[in-house]
């Protein structure tokens, strides 16, 4: 079986997470990769062989009441799809909206603030001076594997944040 961070297709990489999920469905690591990918794919309209958008929306929805009903007090999923519903809440179907998001974002950074990568997802409302944002930008481009390490596709796409 191929590791899932050197799959570079994004069709493949959802074939294969769907692979592993169903056959560990409570396996959160591959839940948290999956609906970041699907989303991301919605985002950007990355085009995938085998998965219209309809087909990836309900992927997606499916991902996201599995973490509902297993994992919604886990702080990196709530971290997660606040972050995903503080952008594009239209992708979830749901009745969740950016400020959903945002209250998301805000409990996780509550309940760990120590976690760079929360603090900075929340930044906005803590009015961080330019040395605060600086010394966080620096720390999370070093350490975004402590904070949050969920594979090169969610990696990758912070770290093009923090530039």
């Amino acid at each position: 079986m191929m590791t899932l961070d050197k799959i570079k297709n994004y069709n493949d990489l959802i074939i294969e997470l769907e692979a592993r999920l169903s056959k560990e469905p409570s396996n959160r690591g591959i839940l948290i990769r999956e609906i970041f990918v699907l989303w991301y794919v919605l985002l950007e309209g990355i085009k995938c062989e085998n998965f219209n958008e309809g087909m990836l929306g309900k992927l997606l929805k499916e991902k996201f009441d599995m973490f509902q009903k297993a994992f919604n007090e886990d702080l990196d999923f709530i971290f997660i799809v606040g972050w995903m519903l503080s952008i594009a809440p239209w992708y979830f179907d749901s009745d969740l909206t950016e400020d959903d998001g945002y209250k998301f974002l805000y409990k996780a950074y509550k309940a760990n603030s120590r976690n760079s990568l929360y603090k900075w997802a929340f930044r906005g409302q803590l009015n961080l001076t330019d040395k605060e944002m600086q010394n966080l930008n620096t720390d999370l481009k070093k350490n975004l594997d402590i904070y949050f390490n969920y594979g090169a596709a969610v990696k990758d796409y912070f770290l093009s944040l923090l530039k």
